[in-house]
């Protein structure tokens, strides 16, 4: 395998993107042939790992859009943000579960991941329509009547024809939150999925229904201290920043500063800001 399968992607995105070709520049880049595709996670560093039978098969514009969705989800914290929005699902121990809690809790986590795809999709026309795995050995995995196993990854427009059906309101260009909203609005409206269909939020599945074109499983190897894992992310994105002019070189498109803002915002401590109010109101009235 060569160490370089990844550089004609690397050089369009240093050629035309490169906020994108220098965050890629600050993770560590893995090879691995468990994976089923690509994925990111947080350790010590942002770990890039990629499946060489995966990417091989891809085309070049396939390739420079998967390694910019692997930055979206940096970019947007996805690691820990899952987290906050579903804090039982991702904090109680499996073990401590009834089957009900961890039927609902595996449905959660699908869905988020599925959401968070839907959201980062609608920037990249250029991501594969469908996916198929491989094998250690660079065979497509095949179910057991040996027929490829393919899946439909995350894209709107098809999320919006669903939701029409069943007349509930969904739009292009929304957030993870938005299309979570949606899919649980869709959930009520729908029988349980039987176990092994897609939906589960990893790549796999027999082309069914969406699913993530990366493999999310893998951010539950990495760390899951959320504060360490946004104090890292925000020293990566600082850096890109940082390396291609400062977000007023124009270099950095502007849903990728919406989204560096949100990392970087922090709560307002109003109780401070009052505080501080009455002390110069007292002043000018002394």
């Amino acid at each position: 395998m060569s160490s370089n399968i990844l550089e004609r992607a690397m050089m369009e995105l240093v050629h035309n993107e490169p906020f994108f070709a220098n965050l890629l520049l600050n993770m560590t880049r893995k090879y691995d042939y468990s994976m089923p595709t690509i994925g990111v996670n947080v350790t010590d560093t942002i770990n890039l790992i990629v499946n060489p039978h995966f990417w091989n098969q891809l085309s070049l514009p396939e390739q420079v859009d998967l390694l910019k969705h692997e930055c979206y989800h940096v970019i947007h914290n996805h690691f820990a943000r899952f987290a906050e929005l579903e804090p039982t699902t991702y904090s109680k121990e499996i073990k401590d579960m009834t089957i009900e809690e961890r039927q609902a809790a595996m449905q959660n986590a699908g869905n988020l991941n599925i959401a968070g795809d839907y959201a980062i999709n609608e920037y990249l026309p250029n991501l594969p329509k469908k996916i198929k795995t491989f094998d250690k050995d660079g065979n497509p995995i095949k179910d057991a009547k040996g027929k490829v196993i393919t899946g439909e990854g995350c894209l709107v427009k098809n999320l919006k024809k669903e939701a029409k059906a069943h007349n509930i309101e969904c739009d292009h260009y929304k957030n993870t939150e938005y299309y979570y909203d949606v899919m649980k609005q869709l959930q009520k409206q729908k029988p349980p999925q039987p176990k092994g269909q897609p939906g589960q939020g990893d790549a796999g599945g027999n082309g069914n229904g969406p699913m993530t074109i990366d493999d999310h499983s893998v951010w539950q190897t990495g760390s899951q201290d959320s504060e360490y894992i946004t104090e890292k992310v925000k020293q990566v994105v600082g850096k890109a920043v940082e390396a291609c002019g400062g977000r007023e070189a124009g270099n950095i498109p502007g849903d990728v500063l919406i989204a560096i803002d949100a990392l970087n915002h922090k709560p307002r401590d109003w109780r401070s800001d009052l505080r501080r109010f009455v002390a110069r109101t007292a002043e000018v009235f002394v």
